[in-house]
């Protein structure tokens, strides 16, 4: 066959049921030449329509793929928008797990935080000055999730859990901490090398519950949740919550106060024996305040703080005021007592050992033992 057509010529059968007669033959057509073999029929054709048949299959596969390829473009294209949609100035994602503002100077950023992927940074949501978040969906579920510490509660009147004795670190190696950026920069520079940090720049206390942020590896895969979602697999006896920086351009205040409350229920239901702080918001400087966050400053924090105490009150939390400890006479951040970086309201390291200091020295348990001599002492 190969002498009959020459070199790079291949054959194609077809599939003819006609009686050609016996014998073989040969004849040459426009599209290359045909063999007749008795029934089989057999055509050839030539290199130069060999290329064009190829050509035609490559361009289909190319389209196939550039369309399916397309399709999930735009599918990427329009999520990052709709969740980019609400994200503040002050918390602007990047790709990087850095915290914002800090100058080169400064200490080395570190490790990328526990279990979170960087990745993720761009995409996460939060609320901005024109839109208010909706109230979480998600519903929560009973889980197996146990803990050894019992959790002493906080006495039915409110207010801060006051200073005692400095506990050792050793305290957070079953807590949790859960928050924004400034969680990032506390889990890079206080000093805390234990406990689990579930922290992400942009985080809010709007999308905690919904963006999947948090990697966590179950055997031999890991999947991709949410810190509720991450919680209900974990064991924790204590949780430290920090939110507040990045919905200070909520509209609603019933929205910021009900959406925090529904947060802490959600980790109740999770872990009932787990020991609960709330961290208040720490303010900006006085510049920071005035100037980039005119209309979402100190002021609006003041208002998210006293919020935020009801909150721990009405839910029988423990409420840790940070912003009192940090605040000048004026309200503002004591930047005479507390470097910041460039931005006015992220910290340098100093004051995020000062922070981790402020945790040792104010605990539930130090709380409920000031109470007890309290007691004591009175009865005497």
């Amino acid at each position: 066959m190969h002498g009959l057509f020459g070199h790079g010529s291949c054959f194609v059968k077809s599939k003819a049921n006609k009686h050609l007669g016996s014998g073989l033959s040969s004849s040459k057509t426009g599209g290359g030449y045909t063999i007749r073999d008795g029934n089989k029929l057999y055509h050839s054709y030539r290199s130069g329509h060999i290329f064009y048949v190829v050509l035609a299959l490559c361009a289909s596969l190319l389209m196939f793929f550039s369309i399916y390829n397309y399709g999930g473009f735009l599918f990427t294209v329009s999520t990052a928008v709709e969740r980019n949609s609400e994200v503040l100035p002050c918390e602007k994602m990047e790709k990087s797990p850095t915290i914002s503002g800090v100058d080169e100077n400064d200490e080395a950023i570190g490790d990328v935080v526990i279990g979170v992927d960087p990745d993720k940074d761009d995409d996460v949501s939060d609320g901005d000055e024109n839109n208010n978040p909706e109230k979480d969906p998600d519903d929560t579920t009973d889980s197996e999730t146990t803990s050894p510490v019992v959790n002493p509660q906080p006495n039915n009147t409110g207010g801060a859990v006051p200073q005692s004795d400095a506990v050792s670190m050793s305290y957070f190696d079953d807590a949790v901490f859960i928050g924004d950026s400034r969680t990032q920069g506390l889990q890079m520079y206080s000093g805390i090398k234990n406990g689990t940090f579930l922290a992400l720049r942009g985080l809010s206390i709007s999308t905690v519950s919904t963006y999947k942020f948090v990697d966590v590896t179950m055997g031999d895969h890991t999947e991709t949740m949410t810190v509720t979602d991450a919680l209900r697999l974990m064991k924790f006896g204590k949780v430290y919550i920090s939110f507040g920086l990045n919905e200070l351009g909520w509209q609603s205040n019933t929205i910021f106060a009900e959406t925090y409350r529904d947060f802490i229920r959600k980790i109740k239901e999770i872990n009932p024996s787990a020991i609960i702080y709330v961290e208040n918001i720490i303010p900006m400087t006085k510049s920071a305040s005035e100037t980039s966050y005119a209309s979402t400053g100190n002021a609006k924090i003041k208002v998210y703080n006293e919020l935020i105490e009801k909150v721990c009150a009405d839910e029988g939390v423990y409420y840790l005021d940070l912003a009192s400890h940090f605040s000048d006479d004026e309200g503002n951040l004591d930047e005479a007592r507390f470097e910041t970086s460039t931005d006015g309201v992220h910290f340098k390291s100093a004051a995020y050992k000062e922070w981790a200091n402020y945790l040792l020295t104010h605990t539930a348990e130090g709380m409920m033992k000031n109470t007890s001599v309290t007691s004591d002492t009175a009865s005497e």
